[in-house]
């Protein structure tokens, strides 16, 4: 619950939505920040082109995934870096009491998660947040 500027106290629910959604909401929106939005359907191409046109740069393993290499983890923290600044411009231009998080959980551990949603949330929110972690991953 939440005190709203009258006082009184507003329930609120929390609702787990993936960046899918959030950019789907997004583009409903048809805001300017809504065709920021929709010109990052182009990341998913681009890193699929990336990884064609360069694939000596990654190795496979047998069953045909990656092997993490430093030019991925090079790369791959760029896009991670730009997704929570797009996390943290959607927050503050379209819903600013919405809670946010970035998760890759292939990719990303506990520590680094709840410095993301420290970077998206209030102080007291990433608290909870750190508190109860595994019930959220």
């Amino acid at each position: 619950s939440t005190v709203v500027n009258n006082g009184a106290i507003r329930e609120l629910e929390d609702y787990k939505i993936s960046v899918l959604m959030a950019k789907h909401l997004a583009l409903m929106s048809r805001t300017e920040k809504g065709k920021i939005i929709r010109k990052t359907n182009k990341i998913k191409d681009n890193m699929s082109s990336y990884l064609e046109n360069n694939h000596k740069n990654f190795s496979k393993n047998s069953d045909g995934t990656y092997i993490y290499t430093e030019l991925f983890y090079e790369h791959s923290s760029k896009i991670i870096e730009s997704c929570i600044n797009a996390l943290i411009r959607f927050k503050t231009s379209a819903c600013n009491g919405l809670l946010l998080t970035l998760n890759i959980r292939e990719f990303l551990d506990e520590d680094e998660r709840i410095e993301i949603f420290k970077k998206l949330n209030s102080k007291e929110a990433a608290a909870e947040y750190s508190e109860y972690i595994d019930e959220f991953a």
